[in-house]
């Protein structure tokens, strides 16, 4: 795995009227960004160990925000829940679409995420 996911177990709530749980972290990208996304699975008991351990379905993760450090500007995170990966896009402030950015180092990126499901 070319990124570090971090938990933040004081932070695991369960909502007992949608029944679902909500977790939040961070997620470190390792080294030189990885083509076609890095994967990160939350129905794996190795990322989400204690609390509630692993989700069994994933309802959602939103990327909370996509500057947690000054060596992200530029760059925008998101999270494809059908594809379990994280995405980094170059922000498209030359003008130009959002592109997938290429084999960067992004080892100084960190980018905070929520997640929600059961």
């Amino acid at each position: 795995m070319a990124v570090t996911v971090t938990i933040n177990h004081s932070d695991w709530d369960y909502n007992v009227v949608k029944a679902q749980y909500k977790a939040r972290g961070t997620i470190t990208f390792d080294t030189v960004y990885v083509a076609n996304g890095e994967p990160v699975d939350f129905t794996s008991a190795s990322i989400m160990t204690g609390d509630g351990g692993a989700f069994t379905t994933v309802h959602e993760c939103i990327v909370t925000n996509n500057s947690v450090l000054a060596a992200n500007a530029g760059l925008m995170c998101t999270y494809d829940n059908t594809n379990k990966k994280f995405f980094l896009f170059e922000s498209g402030a030359d003008g130009a679409a959002l592109d997938e950015i290429g084999a960067d180092d992004v080892s100084s990126v960190v980018v905070a995420f929520q997640v929600t499901g059961v």
